[in-house]
């Protein structure tokens, strides 16, 4: 998997972001309250409202982001 992300093929912003999102450094709510910058009260996802908006869940889980990112495939 690694092998693929730092390609030549793949632009070195998306291999550096693909970084980032697998070793769970996006500015995420989740992380930003560990990190004391935002209160506990406000973790759920901008989008659905749902859950926790974590990095797994922006990428993967959340149903409005899954529609943004079929949107960008077409």
């Amino acid at each position: 998997m690694y092998r693929y992300l730092w390609s030549k093929l793949i632009p070195s912003k998306v291999s550096s972001f693909g970084w980032r999102v697998i070793l769970d450094r996006i500015p995420t709510k989740q992380n930003l309250i560990k990190r004391k910058i935002l209160p506990s009260n406000v973790a759920s996802c901008v989008w659905c409202g749902l859950c926790e908006e974590t990095s797994s869940h922006l990428f993967f889980e959340c149903f409005y982001a899954f529609k943004i990112w079929m949107s960008c495939l077409q």
